[in-house]
């Protein structure tokens, strides 16, 4: 799902991304997962057999975890996790569900990018 107010680039100085995360943590504690779905731009569903992989990246003082889930035919949805304190419980539910549904989950240390790749896309 995407949110196009959650992390905005001049927000992030600001700690923006953290009350827009806590905001949205209290709607989802006051009216539950389908308001949270209502708020996104937009929402990607896929089913357990069309997941081929995760992979989440645990961040790091450059940038908060990321989760990309790449699907069988190619395509990847890539987000950053804002308000997950504690990613290796994460990680652990994530191959808990992989074992049952079969695909891989993956973890790695980092923030999931690199910067000198994102800017020659941007200016190339």
């Amino acid at each position: 799902m995407e949110y196009s107010y959650i992390t905005p680039m001049f927000g992030l100085g600001m700690k923006k991304h953290h009350r827009e995360a806590d905001a949205m943590q209290d709607v989802y504690d006051v009216h539950g997962l389908d308001e949270v779905l209502l708020q996104g731009d937009s929402v990607v569903w896929l089913s357990y057999s069309n997941v081929d992989r995760v992979l989440v990246h645990r961040g790091g003082w450059a940038g908060r975890p990321k989760l990309t889930v790449y699907a069988a035919d190619g395509t990847s949805y890539a987000f950053r996790l804002h308000g997950v304190d504690v990613v290796d419980e994460l990680v652990a539910d994530l191959e808990a569900v992989g074992e049952d549904h079969g695909f891989d989950v993956e973890a790695k240390s980092g923030v999931g990018f690199a910067p000198m790749e994102n800017l020659r896309r941007l200016f190339g």
